[in-house]
């Protein structure tokens, strides 16, 4: 198995350790300081170096991973041309863009919850403006 150096655009906060067996080098980057400091308490290792910054906004050095993952993070993106050319323009020869998005049932009703019959049995999970492609608006907490 070769080698690799890998950048996640989003902290690998749940990491299962193949990345670690198998890289040289991690790069974690996510907008968040609380996820950065989440992800450096549950995956403290001298190969992972973590970063505060937002997509658009990473120096992206040229011919400099193997493997690229974006986790959950491309729908939030406005451009993503823009960042499509960062990450082509950042991966070695031969290298990998792995790209994990929500899948459209999970972002078509925001507030949606289950439906239950009359025994309080869980029917169906109502999906509302699934072929909507415009932008969405979810408030997270309070």
């Amino acid at each position: 198995m070769r080698r690799c150096r890998a950048a996640v655009m989003d902290c690998p906060g749940q990491e299962n350790g193949t990345s670690l067996r198998i890289c040289i080098l991690i790069l974690g980057i996510d907008l968040s300081e609380k996820m950065i400091q989440e992800a450096e308490e549950k995956n403290a290792d001298p190969k992972i170096r973590y970063e505060v910054c937002g997509l658009e906004t990473y120096g992206y050095p040229a011919d400099s991973f193997d493997c690229v993952i974006s986790n959950l993070i491309l729908h939030y993106v406005r451009d993503l041309d823009e960042i499509y050319g960062r990450v082509y323009r950042t991966l070695k020869e031969d290298g990998v863009f792995l790209v994990n998005i929500e899948h459209p049932t999970f972002t078509a009703g925001i507030n949606e919850d289950w439906e239950y019959d009359k025994n309080g049995n869980p029917t169906c999970w109502p999906i509302d403006n699934y072929f909507y492609p415009g932008e969405r608006t979810t408030h997270f907490g309070q």
